[in-house]
């Protein structure tokens, strides 16, 4: 029934537009009282306006613009020389491929959803000599995936790194032209191992690669396999190979040559033992940046000592004076250039995030009595948390949960609670030594995490001696263990690579969650990978678009403002390129580069003091309390907001934080 409609409606279609020499046009067409769309309208594509000159040529029905659904004059007129080139309706036809295809990358739709959709376009909307018959076609998938290596007891899948670079300096340049003000390029290296499924040993240990700096993140190569590799000489074999030839040579693209360097491998302290071939962490000798000697301590192995520690150096890695540390001789100090301590620093999402601040939560919700805390003040903490869901800001990947649900939280929920939500909601909830030593882990971290504190990366480092030193007194000599130990040498790494986040594997473990996704069944996962991967990467750079900043949103008319500040236009958010800020909460708080916090539209802030005053002020890293007071409205220019706050509402006031990585 379908398309014997279809069919009447295009004799229709034939016989109201024999005057024109091409008869196909993008538009929506119909008969009596129905109106049926002819294109592609969830490809997101526009009409195209169609000149008119006669009053008595062809009549048809037509819409605009699906987006606003406005019908336009129902006689549209042709006249009888107009013609649409051959080369238009390719191009139209090969835009409306394009946006099916990032649309299905984009969503991770399945091919056999992707055929179905071709099916239903082809017979009810698109003509078929415009539409690809099958979702491999549509997306350039590879027919045969052929250069896979054994590597035991698996296998390996090598991409290249010419081939990521490649689409890495073009994502980048087109982004923030990071790459075009210099002419060398250093890469940040992640290798992890992922588990692929819950009911077997399936797993796989990709090789991920970034430019320093920025947050795009590409895939070099990658092993499956029921365990990782036996040996990780031969696992890192070619992608050793690959890389010493593009240090020695440089790499050419777009009229331009770059030299290339590895500035850090950023992987977990397990996979850092495997492809360094040392001692795990669980090892007495296992500390990669100093030759302290661990302690078995009920039933683990600690680190206790704090001072006076020898720290190692790349001479003495490479001629093995530790014997203890080495397990073999790693491959990667065949690369040039390489520093075999510096050029592997901590990760903090693994050591801070996933490391102290989870094992401080374990400490007080579940640990010995000597270390737990009450039961109400477990269930305070908790309510509170629940209580600032609602001021938590879009930037936010979640909103704070129950400490109940602790064992299912995720790295970036330990993060928001150590900068953010923590100094809240455990004051009154501890003890005031415990709350003053975590306060002392908050504030270094907190300066560590942006340059704009770089002048007190020492205090920091010494606040971090000191919260390592006290853990031991308040927690015991057996919770000092191999992450509480390395907080001793996280400062250094940020001396040598900078803040945090500039080496930390968040943008990493995201791009592992997009492998997983990309599994659509249980067969022949490496070669579902790959193929996915390559699916991607041949339509990554098309999106990719230089944004100008601000960008104004959701226009509106707002009465109260236009009788104070009239001829203006108003919008109820505004988009920079790290942040957002809209006019209701919790989205509406900033700081001004005068100093003053304002709330966006009718609200102005006073400052009453501090959240704390030890291990140093808060106001010295942003962090205030402030008393909201109706007042007169303002007009503030938007050049002049420094940064985002998030603005967590207390009792009778509120907790403004700087949004750190809106700084």
């Amino acid at each position: 029934m379908d398309r014997d409609r279809a069919r009447d409606r295009y004799n229709l279609l034939n016989k109201y537009t024999m005057r024109a020499k091409r008869t196909y046009v993008p538009y929506t067409f119909g008969s009596t009282n129905e109106v049926e769309h002819v294109g592609s309208e969830m490809l997101g594509e526009h009409s195209v306006s169609i000149p008119c000159t006669s009053e008595s040529d062809t009549t048809i029905l037509c819409t605009n613009s699906f987006d606003n659904n406005v019908p336009c004059s129902n006689n549209i007129n042709f006249p009888e020389n107009y013609h649409i080139s051959e080369n238009c309706n390719q191009t139209i036809g090969k835009n409306r491929l394009a946006d099916l295809c990032q649309w299905s990358l984009k969503h991770n739709i399945t091919h056999t959803a992707i055929n179905d959709l071709l099916n239903i376009l082809r017979n009810n909307a698109i003509p078929h000599h415009q539409l690809p018959s099958d979702a491999r076609a549509l997306l350039g998938t590879v027919r045969k995936i052929e250069g896979i290596k054994l590597v035991p007891p698996g296998k390996y899948y090598h991409f290249g790194i010419e081939d990521c670079l490649r689409v890495l300096v073009k994502s980048v340049s087109s982004i923030d032209e990071y790459v075009l003000k210099n002419d060398s390029i250093e890469l940040n290296i992640n290798i992890d191992g992922l588990p692929i499924s819950k009911s077997s040993s399936s797993q796989v240990y990709p090789i991920l690669c970034s430019i320093s700096g920025t947050s795009i993140v590409e895939m070099i190569g990658i092993y499956y396999g029921v365990q990782k590799p036996q040996d990780p000489n031969l696992f890192l074999e070619t992608f050793i190979s690959e890389v010493t030839t593009i240090i020695g040579n440089g790499f050419y693209t777009n009229g331009k040559l770059y030299s290339i360097k590895i500035k850090a491998f950023i992987c977990d302290a397990p996979a850092k033992a495997f492809i360094k071939c040392i001692k795990n962490h669980t090892g007495y000798s296992s500390c990669t940046k100093c030759l302290i000697e661990g302690e078995y301590v009920d039933n683990r192995v600690c680190f206790t000592e704090c001072n006076n520690l020898i720290l190692r150096n790349d001479s003495q890695f490479r001629l093995k004076t530790d014997e203890d540390h080495h397990n073999g001789t790693s491959v990667l100090e065949n690369i040039p250039k390489l520093d075999m301590i510096c050029s592997f620093p901590l990760d903090y999402m693994h050591l801070v995030c996933l490391g102290v601040m989870k094992k401080l939560l374990y400490l007080w919700c579940c640990g010995k009595p000597c270390t737990k805390i009450s039961f109400q003040h477990i269930s305070s903490v908790s309510s509170t948390l629940i209580q600032l869901s609602c001021n938590i800001a879009v930037e936010f990947n979640r909103k704070p949960r129950s400490l109940s649900d602790l064992k299912r939280w995720k790295a970036t929920e330990f993060r928001q609670f150590l900068f953010y939500t923590g100094p809240v909601v455990l004051k009154n909830n501890i003890n005031k030594a415990r709350y003053k030593h975590f306060l002392a882990l908050h504030v270094s971290l907190t300066i560590l995490s942006h340059i704009r504190y770089n002048s007190l990366v020492d205090y920091a480092s010494a606040l971090l001696k000191y919260f390592v030193d006290v853990f031991r007194t308040l927690y015991g000599p057996e919770n000092v263990t191999h992450n509480v130990h390395n907080l001793l040498h996280l400062t250094q790494d940020v001396r040598d690579h900078g803040p945090v986040d500039t080496f930390s594997a968040f943008p990493f473990e995201n791009f592992l969650q997009s492998i997983l996704k990309s599994l659509r069944k249980a067969d022949r996962p490496l070669q579902q990978i790959v193929k996915r991967h390559l699916e991607k990467r041949k339509r990554m750079t098309d999106c990719v678009a230089q944004t100008l900043y601000p960008i104004f949103k959701d226009k509106h008319e707002y009465t109260k403002i236009n009788h104070s500040f009239p001829f203006t236009k108003h919008y109820k958010s505004v988009i920079f390129k790290n942040y957002t800020l809209c006019t209701v909460e919790p989205n509406n708080c900033c700081c001004l580069k005068s100093g003053d916090i304002v709330l966006i539209r009718d609200i102005i802030i006073t400052v009453l003091g501090d959240l704390y005053e030890s291990p140093c002020k808060s106001s010295e890293l942003g962090i205030v309390l402030i008393h909201e007071t109706e007042s007169e409205l303002k007009l503030f220019d938007i050049n002049t907001v420094e940064y985002k706050c998030v603005k967590l509402n207390l009792s009778d006031k509120s907790a403004v934080f700087p949004l750190l990585h809106s700084l």
